[in-house]
């Protein structure tokens, strides 16, 4: 990639980094307040509301905002068809939303989760309103902006929900949480964007952007299906109240997917569609953001699964604790899934949406009777079973399939990029597990499993991840000793005679 290029995409992947990891961790706290004052029952409802409103805002977006962050489309061209297109079918299917809520409701096995889902109509309505300037701020890499609209809407947002959660139903106060979340990181972005096209409808620039958005919808609404499958099929067969355990599950095991999707929807996708005309540039592209996610993602998955009854109790105490099972598998799954999100935008990067929502289709197809199966089997641990069996057996070999003509050697790319932080990851994730069989006291266990685990995976790490660091962190480390560990690669330090050796 040209200089210029790669200095912007890795100041928005830092800037998407520095976003998603202090919104994460911030959350973190926030759910361990809430979950100790609502109910599994009004978490579950919240939930159910949750899924619907993911799914439907999924395709309400029709892939417009992709369009914006298209490097070949002219902004000024596509945007007022862009706004009138998101603003008129965000607003339709509001009113759908609104008018459809209390069957949806009743359909998913949760009828007091009705008002929450007229609530979040609201947030379907701005979706449309806020479409151009997040792709436009997409599209010159301003992941600096998408941070400061989040956190300017976490302190009051989160004050609201707690407020509301101390003087009513929990769901409800999740619900208008959101909503003015939203409005509030809208309200900020489009301050960022420093434009707003007029609405205005051009049948010619309309087929344009539907052409490449479309597929692009159906594949994010597959997709959001695919995220919300599990959430439905639980609901319906065992209720609100084991919904809302498995969905404490799901979050916690989502820790590296939520932390990492963020980077990889905003910034890859932009990034491979710069590359896509050159295949060396598109696998050094690959090569990077993979090692890059997998030496985030596994730790924080490897971690979650060897600590989870140890996360559970200390953080959101002990009426949650059947969650802990479940996220010992869905930790493996999560991991597995952010691999899958990058190979995904490599085919929407590439200009292959099409190619992206045939692998989605697949994956839903075969999700479907293998969610229904595992609920019925093993309940909340089978549903997380056949997130995994299915993801390992059809989506990413389908992923590997359609990308290989992309890339040159794509299989060495994959394996140089995954089993490093692999390796590392079953290393620190052992020393972790070893470190908390100490003591029985659950606060200490978690915090020397944390620690030992850590301070492991940083030691032999440092060498993989050296070519990663900024040159402040690098020169911080050379005052501290650690410079020429984490300048050089592993295997050099494998192979190269020591210091000492060369002198005798």
């Amino acid at each position: 990639m040209p200089d210029s290029l790669a200095g912007r995409v890795t100041r928005a992947a830092l800037w998407s980094g520095v976003n998603t990891v202090a919104m994460r961790l911030s959350g973190v706290v926030i759910t361990m307040v809430m979950l100790r004052i609502v109910t599994p029952a009004q978490f579950g409802n919240y939930a159910v509301a949750l899924a619907v409103f993911t799914v439907v805002s999924s395709f309400s977006e029709l892939g417009l905002t992709a369009c914006m962050a298209q490097a070949d489309m002219d902004p000024a061209e596509v945007g007022p068809t862009v706004s009138f297109l998101s603003i008129v079918i965000g607003l339709g299917l509001a009113g759908v939303m609104l008018l459809l809520a209390p069957q949806l409701a009743v359909l998913l096995g949760a009828p007091d989760s009705a008002n929450a889902l007229r609530i979040l109509a609201l947030c379907i309505a701005m979706v449309g309103l806020f479409t151009v300037p997040c792709g436009l701020l997409a599209r010159e890499f301003r992941q600096d902006a998408m941070f400061f609209g989040a956190a300017a809407a976490f302190v009051p947002g989160n004050v609201l929900m707690l407020l509301l959660a101390l003087n009513g139903p929990g769901d409800i106060a999740f619900a208008w949480s959101r909503v003015f979340g939203q409005l509030v990181t809208g309200c900020v972005l489009l301050w960022f964007a420093r434009k707003f096209y007029r609405p205005r409808f051009d049948a010619r620039q309309a087929r344009r952007v539907l052409r490449f958005g479309l597929p692009i919808a159906a594949a994010n609404l597959v997709g959001f299906m695919l995220l919300n499958a599990d959430y439905l099929f639980v609901s319906k067969v065992l209720g609100p109240v084991r919904l809302g355990i498995y969905t404490l599950a799901f979050n916690v095991s989502s820790w590296a997917t939520a932390t990492l999707s963020s980077m990889v929807m905003n910034v890859a996708m932009p990034m491979f569609s710069h590359a896509k005309s050159d295949p060396d540039r598109l696998g050094r592209a690959l090569r990077s953001s993979l090692s890059l996610i997998c030496l985030a993602a596994f730790p924080i998955s490897g971690f979650t699964l060897v600590l989870s009854g140890e996360i559970v109790d200390t953080l959101y105490g002990h009426r949650w604790i059947d969650a802990a099972p479940v996220i010992v598998v869905l930790g493996v799954y999560g991991s597995l899934f952010v691999c899958s999100l990058l190979l995904s935008n490599l085919l929407v990067g590439a200009g292959m949406p099409t190619r992206n929502l045939v692998v989605q289709m697949i994956w839903l197809v075969v999700l479907v009777p293998a969610m229904f199966a595992g609920v019925e089997f093993d309940g909340m641990r089978g549903a997380a079973w056949a997130h995994v069996a299915v993801i390992v057996l059809v989506v990413l070999p389908a992923y590997f399939a359609l990308t290989r003509r992309l890339v040159d050697h794509l299989g060495r790319i994959l394996l140089a990029s995954t089993l490093p932080a692999l390796g590392l990851t079953i290393v620190s994730a052992l020393a972790a597990w070893a470190a908390k069989q100490v003591t029985d006291v659950t606060v200490l266990r978690l915090a020397l499993g944390l620690t030992v685990g850590g301070v492991v995976y940083l030691g032999f790490g440092l060498p993989v991840m050296g070519r990663f660091l900024p040159g402040r962190v690098m020169r911080l480390l050379g005052r501290v000793g650690l410079g020429d560990w984490a300048r050089y690669p592993l295997y050099d330090h494998l192979r190269r005679p020591s210091a000492a050796a060369v002198r005798d």
